[in-house]
């Protein structure tokens, strides 16, 4: 975080001239690591709740363990078939990153974040559907 924190003074040289650096990196920091102990908090919350839905799931009779597998394999091939960024980015979201955790990891402008995931939802939706077109819902 304080690399990140003296990154973000390094872009911005209008600061460095004529304004309290240190008041600044004292707040940028904090705000740092409020966003992270946030992200944390958010990616432990995903984590506990995908952990209790395994559990129950486990919980069921093997003719819904077979059509859960089956599920499972025909959405890693729907995956296997579209762009690997778009799919990166369908599984990074589905593991509980937020859009800013999204643009980190993939190296692209958070505002741009929304759209691409549109887009990549829709044409897994296209391609499922057209693999799959008696099931109606995900």
């Amino acid at each position: 975080m304080a690399n990140d924190a003296f990154w973000r003074l390094y872009r911005q040289p209008a600061l460095q001239i004529d304004g309290n650096v240190g008041g600044w990196l004292y707040r940028t920091a904090t705000n740092l690591g409020i966003d992270a102990l946030r992200a944390s908090g958010r990616r432990t919350q995903y984590e506990g709740a995908a952990g209790r839905r395994m559990e129950a799931s486990t919980a069921t009779d093997p003719l819904d363990a077979t059509l859960r597998e089956e599920k499972c394999q025909r959405v890693r091939a729907v995956l296997g078939s579209i762009k690997p960024a778009q799919a990166q980015l369908l599984i990074l979201r589905t593991s509980g990153l937020s859009y800013k955790e999204l643009a980190e990891a993939l190296d692209v402008k958070p505002s741009g974040i929304g759209t691409m995931l549109n887009r990549a939802e829709e044409e897994f939706r296209n391609r499922y559907l057209a693999l799959h077109p008696n099931e109606e819902e995900l």
